[in-house]
C-alpha cells in the first residue's frame, strides 16, 4: 500500500516510547518535568471542550463549537448560516471535540475530531461525503491536527492512544481511501500537530521528542533519521527558504535544515513553546506560554524584540501588512508594530484565547474560549459585537 515506506520503518527504532523515556528521566534523577509533560498536555484536551480557529470561506467564515458542530458565519453580518450536525444530541459523537481548525478546498470541507474520526463535508448541501476513523485504542486514541489538502491528498497527524501515533495520508476525493500512514507498520510518538507540507515533503513533530521529514511520493523518511530534540513537540512547524523552524516542550526554539536535517537551538524561552509561528521577510514572531511574544530576525539571527502578553500564548498570531497581532490567557488581543514590537492598540475579550487568529484585510477573527467570536478592524479600532458560537445561545 505505502510504496516505499517499508524500506524506512527501521528509522521508527529511534522513537522511545514515552513510558521509556520517563524511566530514563527517573534513573537520572529528573523524572518530575517527563512525568508531568504527559499529565498536563493531556489536561488540556478533553471530550467536553475545544478550541477550533476561525476558516475563511469568502463570503462565510467557519468555526468548530463547544458542542463538536460546525457553525458557519456570513462574514459580515456574523449571522449564523448553516450549523453541522444540525441537531446536537448528547449521545451524538460525530466529532466528540474539535481542536482543529476546518479546513476548505474547493466546495469541501475537512475536519478532524477529538475520537478519531476525519470527515469530508459538502459545503452547499452539508452533506457528509467521506469520513475515516484512524486505528488505535477507542477510548485514548485522537486527531487534533489540522487536515492539510495538497495534490489530492488528505493528510493529518494523529494519537492511535495516549502515547502513539502515526502520519496518515488519504485521499482527498474519497478520503476512505487511506493511500499510506507513516510509519506503515507500528508507531511513533503521538502527533498533534499539524503537519507542514512543502514541496512534497511533510514536516511534523511527535511527542516522543523526534522532528520527521516524509516524502509524499514514496512515504519514505528524507533524512537518514529523524532528528531528535529535548522536548516533545506540539507546535505545527515553518520552513522559510530551506530551513525549517519549530518549536518544543524543553523551552527551546529550533532551526533545522530541511536538507540534511542538521538542528541547533536559536534560544531558550520559560515556558513551552505550542503554537504556529508566522514570518515576514525580516522576522519570525513566536508566541510562547511564558507570556511573551518574541521576534528573531532571520537575517540577523538574534532576538529584535520581545512583547509581553501578560497570560500564556498559545494562539498562533497573524500579520497585516508591518502590523503583528497576538493574543493569550491575558483575555486582550494586542496590534504590535512588527519593527520593533511597540504597542500600538489593545482590544479587551471576555475570555483567553487558545485558538489561531485569522484576518481578512484588516479584520481579525477571534474565537475564544467562551466559544465566541470576535471580528475586530485594526485599521478603523472598530470591534463587532461577538458572535455566540454555541448552539445553545
Amino acid at each position: 500500500m505505502c510504496s516505499g515506506a517499508a524500506r524506512k520503518t527501521e528509522n521508527v527504532k529511534f522513537a522511545l516510547s514515552q513510558r521509556g523515556r520517563r524511566l530514563i528521566a527517573m534513573a537520572l534523577g529528573f523524572p518530575l518535568i517527563i512525568l508531568l509533560l504527559a499529565a498536563c498536555t493531556d489536561d488540556q484536551f478533553s471530550a467536553n471542550s475545544g478550541w477550533s480557529g476561525v476558516t475563511d470561506g469568502g463570503q462565510d467564515v467557519y468555526v468548530g463549537s463547544i458542542e463538536a458542530q460546525i457553525v458557519a458565519f456570513d462574514a459580515e453580518s456574523g449571522s449564523r448560516v448553516w450549523v453541522f450536525p444540525p441537531d446536537k444530541d448528547d449521545g451524538n459523537d460525530t466529532f466528540l471535540a474539535i481542536y482543529s481548525a476546518v479546513t476548505l478546498s474547493g466546495n469541501t470541507l475537512y475536519v478532524s475530531g477529538y475520537n478519531g474520526k476525519v470527515y469530508s463535508l459538502d459545503i452547499e448541501s452539508q452533506d457528509i461525503i467521506g469520513q475515516f476513523e484512524i486505528e488505535g485504542d477507542e477510548q485514548t486514541k485522537s486527531v487534533v491536527s489540522d487536515v492539510v489538502i495538497v495534490d489530492g491528498k488528505a493528510i493529518f497527524g494523529a494519537a492511535s492512544d495516549s502515547e502513539n501515533g502515526q502520519l496518515y495520508v488519504l485521499d482527498a476525493t474519497e478520503i476512505e481511501r487511506e493511500i499510506c500512514r507513516y510509519p506503515e507498520t507500528g508507531t511513533i510518538g503521538k502527533v498533534w500537530s499539524t503537519p507542514t507540507v512543502v514541496d512534497g515533503i511533510a514536516y511534523f513533530g511527535d511527542f516522543n521528542h523526534f522532528f520527521y521529514a516524509v516524502s509524499l511520493e514514496d512515504f519514505s523518511l528524507v533524512w537518514s533519521a529523524p532528528v531528535e530534540l529535548d522536548g516533545s513537540i506540539g507546535s505545527t512547524a515553518l520552513v522559510v527558504d530551506g530551513t525549517i523552524y519549530v518549536g518544543a516542550f524543553d523551552r527551546n526554539f529550533y532551526a533545522i535544515d530541511a536538507a540534511t536535517g542538521s538542528v541547533r537551538s536559536l534560544f531558550t524561552a520559560d515556558g513551552w513553546f505550542w503554537s504556529g509561528v508566522v514570518a515576514d521577510e525580516e522576522r519570525l514572531y513566536i508566541p510562547n506560554m511564558d507570556g511573551t511574544l518574541y521576534a528573531w530576525g532571520i537575517q540577523s539571527e538574534r532576538l529584535e524584540w520581545t512583547f509581553p502578553t501578560e497570560g500564556a500564548a498559545r494562539s498562533t498570531p497573524v500579520l497585516v501588512g508591518d502590523r503583528v497581532v497576538v493574543a493569550s490567557d491575558s483575555r486582550t488581543m494586542y496590534v504590535l508594530n512588527a519593527i520593533d514590537g511597540s504597542r500600538e492598540w489593545g482590544y479587551d475579550l471576555g475570555e483567553k484565547v487558545q485558538a489561531p487568529l485569522m484576518a481578512k484585510g484588516s479584520v481579525i477573527y477571534i474565537a475564544d474560549r467562551d466559544h465566541n467570536i470576535y471580528a475586530v478592524d485594526i485599521d478603523d479600532r472598530r470591534p463587532v459585537r461577538p458572535w455566540p458560537v454555541s448552539t445553545k445561545d
